[in-house]
């Protein structure tokens, strides 16, 4: 009943804030996955579309919680602080409804700060292995009849697999390098001028966008196709745009809300 009272108390909050339209079912589905102001069709475009995860919860707000609590709570010691983050997005996990989505992030983000806390390194292949075989254990039927857990574990593989083969590759072209020959031509092209600040730019944009929007379309196209038969490709393209502005629309949406009752 609590869980209820504070999701029901933030709805009407976010409604007040922005009227009740487009905008507040946004942003109450990036806040805390509550999709009830948004009509059925225009969920439907974001189904076609493949940006539904903008009016879900997953992963990315899980760590934008753990991050922000981690910036505010440097001044308690670091057992205490983690001790805070695991309560914090457990009560956030059953605040958004706790489905297979949100159980995994909680769960990955719960066993991450465990890890930490016993001083033990994070490897993100047995983060993922452990999380799924406790949720198998609590609900089997997550493997058979929600196709939320298959898409959200595939997305996830998908990922870190990318990740991994870019880190290798790049890895294999550091090794050949022969630091100690260089010819007058490499010397020449080190010195060359050209729109040498964009090379950074484009490496962020691919590594931090690009790289995960492909990996995780890889992961979930043999789920979607077995599914639902059909796949929108443009979703890629989509996603691309999107995702770098995600953390601001969420930020802008709770700030907004706080700031409309404050001032």
């Amino acid at each position: 009943m609590f869980i209820k009272h504070i999701k029901k108390v933030i709805q009407q909050e976010v409604i007040e804030a922005y009227g009740k339209n487009k905008v507040s079912g946004l942003v109450l589905g990036m806040l805390i996955g509550d999709r009830s102001q948004i009509p059925e069709s225009e969920y439907q475009d974001f189904i076609d579309s493949g940006l539904v995860h903008l009016v879900a919860v997953s992963g990315g707000n899980i760590l934008m919680i753990v991050v922000f609590l981690h910036f505010i709570l440097f001044f308690l010691p670091f057992y205490i602080r983690v001790g805070v983050i695991i309560v914090t997005i457990t009560g956030y996990g059953l605040l958004c409804g706790l489905d297979s989505s949100v159980f995994r992030a909680v769960l990955m983000g719960g066993l991450s700060m465990i890890a930490l806390f016993r001083g033990r390194e994070v490897n993100i292949w047995r983060l993922m292995s452990m999380s799924a075989l406790v949720m198998l254990l609590i609900n089997p039927y997550f493997l058979v009849y929600d196709v939320g857990f298959l898409l959200s574990y595939s997305a996830l593989v998908g990922i870190v697999y990318i990740e991994e083969t870019r880190d290798q590759g790049k890895g294999k072209m550091d090794s050949g390098r022969n630091p100690g020959r260089r010819n007058e031509g490499t010397v020449a092209r080190e010195q060359e001028p050209g729109p040498k600040f964009l090379v950074p730019v484009v490496k962020y944009i691919y590594k931090q966008y690009l790289s995960p929007s492909i990996g995780a379309s890889i992961g979930i196209f043999p789920i979607i196709i077995f599914f639902m038969g059909k796949i929108n490709l443009i979703s890629i393209l989509g996603n691309l745009l999107v995702l770098p502005i995600i953390p601001f629309i969420m930020i802008y949406g709770f700030v907004g809300t706080l700031m409309y009752h404050w001032l």
